[in-house]
């Protein structure tokens, strides 16, 4: 608000003046009586020669006094209209600015200060506040404040206590200009002299209080300030109401974006998942495929090892490296597996080293040249009790969420394995405190904030431009450790890199280390039924097992089995079936064959498992179950049990290896 200016008349004494300008008459009648008339005393000529002087004079005298009066009421009336006009313009603007205020100022602690600030201006009442209800918490909260009350924004107070609890429950204006006397009046205020409290009213009852007050000895509300201050409160609660609704309307429009970004993200997951459940059909796919060409080259080439070369010559080393190739093809068809969630493996132990090395061996030839991998193994790293294929993947995804943090600049990944001593204070994911296999993985790369640490194993959280990632790797890894009675620790720091540590329980036992195809197969005798819908598997099924010293009979056709095997059932000792055949699976098959002769041992291969679990299958007669591609060790070996071992199930044997879910 601009300032006015304020005339001043020098005519705060008009009745003296006249006064003066009588007594000035008198005497200048009195010295012209004196020059005019050199007869007669003084006296006579001050006060008249006759009556009718002395009269004149007194009237003179009177009009001067009363002309004098006049003046002074005249200008008194007119400065106090003046003055009036002037607050009357204050109110004016002040009403002005707070109708802008309805459109400018939205915002509702703006809209507050500006409210109390333009109050105080108005009636020249130096300390205000203004309590707003919060209905959920039951109570008054001060909101802005000027003056004394500056310092004590957030006092609460309930309805009914203290002068603005009392305002806001009566919903009266209240005045009072004695508020020392008050008997409720708050501690906090105890310089207060005189205070006004007005009620912010709106559509929805009492919003909250505004209130004014003096500090000085002297000073007291009039009725003037109290009228104004009461209209200005009705245009201020029509803005408050105004602000009010804005802020729902802002808090709503943000929930509804939130809604929209949740949905969004949700549509997007469902997306992702149906993208993954595709690719891991796919996947399995793919991989029974070739599972079948990897157990005709594995197969085959074991065979011609067996049958025409001598150990140590070129063609038995050649024919080696045939079957090691098979059989690594075999593990990266089992990763593929895993990642369309069709394959399953019991827990066993295992020494995590092994799969370590074959990790980081894969990656290097992987990796850009600027990335370095340190190895800190140790010899004599323990066991853990695991599913080979998830240790796989854990280490997998470690070591390439390292890499990709250093892919821009290049780096350093060191890799670490050793025996610890571990608490659950200092990780206390752990069930106890003992002795751990710790795996640790750090790289040199950009780093983690702490925020994105706190969502790092959210499902489908990443930090990764679309399309580079679903958001699932380190929400696998850690459901996978959990599984494990493991728990896993990230410690990064922006700029300076990322410290993985996952920790495994110690199991303190020695890993009974095999290696396919260097020693030879278990022998035995007996008759097999083995029944293969691809000709070429039949025919090396049939070749391994005669090889072993069993008696075959094999088929392509498995109702033709059937009927074989119904001919002369007691004759077979075993039964191999593959379970993905196009006319009958091998569970159908099974079934039938259980129903001729309930005691014959079955053993089915696949080149990916079904969601069937080993209660399932032994339930229903099953013995075991081969993944494909299978090596005569591991043909052997499953005859020779189930042989052996006639009458039990897949359960029923302790240690069970074959088993590959």
């Amino acid at each position: 608000m601009k300032d006015k200016k304020i005339y001043s008349y020098p005519t705060d004494h008009m009745l003296t003046v006249g006064l003066g300008f009588s007594i000035f008459y008198w005497l200048c009648e009195f010295f012209i009586s004196m020059l005019s008339t050199h007869h007669g005393n003084t006296l006579v000529q001050l006060f008249g020669k006759s009556i009718d002087d002395v009269w004149t004079r007194i009237v003179v005298l009177c009009l001067f006094m009363i002309f004098g009066s006049h003046a002074q009421y005249t200008i008194d009336k007119r400065k106090k209209a003046e003055e009036s006009l002037r607050r009357q313009n204050e109110y004016m603007e002040a009403l002005h600015e707070t109708a802008l205020g309805l459109i400018r100022r939205l915002e509702l602690n703006d809209l507050l200060q500006a409210i109390i600030n333009r109050a105080t201006s108005l009636t020249r009442i130096p300390n205000g506040f203004i309590y707003l209800y919060n209905a959920e918490q039951d109570e008054l909260e001060m909101k802005v404040g000027t003056g004394i009350f500056a310092k004590h924004t957030g006092l609460r107070l309930k309805p009914g206590e203290g002068l603005a609890g009392k305002v806001w429950l009566k919903k009266e204006s209240t005045i009072i200009n004695n508020y020392q006397s008050l008997p409720e009046k708050i501690g906090h205020f105890d310089s207060i002299r005189c205070i006004m409290a007005i009620p912010l009213k709106s559509e929805r009852g009492a919003d909250g209080v505004m209130g004014l007050c003096h500090t000085e000895k002297g000073k007291f509300i009039d009725s003037e300030s109290a009228e104004m201050s009461e209209r200005f409160s009705k245009l201020a609660s029509v803005a408050l109401y105004n602000a009010r609704l804005y802020t729902d309307m802002q808090h709503e429009l943000e929930r509804r974006k939130q809604a929209e970004k949740e949905s969004r993200e949700m549509e997007n997951q469902l997306r992702r998942s149906q993208k993954m459940e595709a690719l891991g059909t796919l996947a399995g796919g793919i991989a029974h495929d070739f599972n079948n060409i990897l157990s005709a080259i594995i197969g085959f080439a074991e065979m011609a090892m067996m049958y025409d070369t001598s150990e140590g010559s070129k063609t038995h080393t050649h024919i080696r490296q045939v079957v090691n190739a098979g059989l690594r093809a075999r593990e990266l068809v089992r990763q593929i597996l895993t990642f369309s969630r069709e394959s399953r493996q019991d827990k066993q132990i295992i020494a995590i080293s092994s799969s370590l090395k074959e990790v980081l061996h894969l990656l290097r030839a992987s990796l850009s040249a600027n990335i370095d991998i340190r190895r800190e193994i140790a010899e004599d790293a323990g066991c853990i009790l695991a599913d080979p294929t998830e240790i796989h993947q854990i280490i997998m995804n470690l070591c390439t969420n390292a890499a990709h943090a250093m892919e821009d600049k290049g780096g350093m990944m060191t890799v670490s394995l050793a025996n610890v001593f571990a608490d659950h204070q200092t990780y206390p994911g752990l069930s106890g405190d003992g002795d751990y296999v710790s795996l640790k993985v750090k790289d040199t790369g950009c780093g983690i904030s702490p925020d994105i640490i706190e969502k790092i194993f959210n499902p489908y959280f990443t930090t990764k431009a679309p399309g580079k990632g679903t958001g699932l790797g380190l929400a696998i890894v850690n459901r996978i450790i959990q599984s494990h009675n493991g728990t896993i620790r990230i410690q990064s720091r922006i700029g300076e890199g990322t410290e993985i540590v996952v920790l495994f329980p110690l199991v303190k036992r020695e890993v009974e280390i095999r290696t396919a195809g260097l020693s030879s197969p278990a022998t035995g005798s007996g008759r097999i039924l083995f029944v293969d819908d691809e000709e070429l598997l039949e025919e090396l099924g049939k070749d391994m097992l005669e090889k072993l010293g069993y008696t075959v009979s094999s088929f392509t056709d498995p109702f033709k089995a059937i009927e074989h095997f119904k001919a002369q059932p007691e004759i077979f000792d075993a039964i191999i079936s593959d379970i993905n055949m196009p006319e009958l699976t091998g569970i159908q098959l099974s079934r039938e064959m259980l129903n001729i002769r309930a005691d014959i041992p079955i053993i089915l291969t696949t080149g990916f498992s079904e969601d069937i679990t080993p209660e399932e299958l032994s339930a229903m007669g099953v013995f075991d179950m081969l993944m494909k591609p299978l090596t005569i060790h591991d043909l052997a070996g499953a005859v020779q049990k189930a042989i052996h071992n006639r009458g039990i199930r897949i359960g029923g044997l302790p240690g069970q290896t074959h088993l590959d879910f």
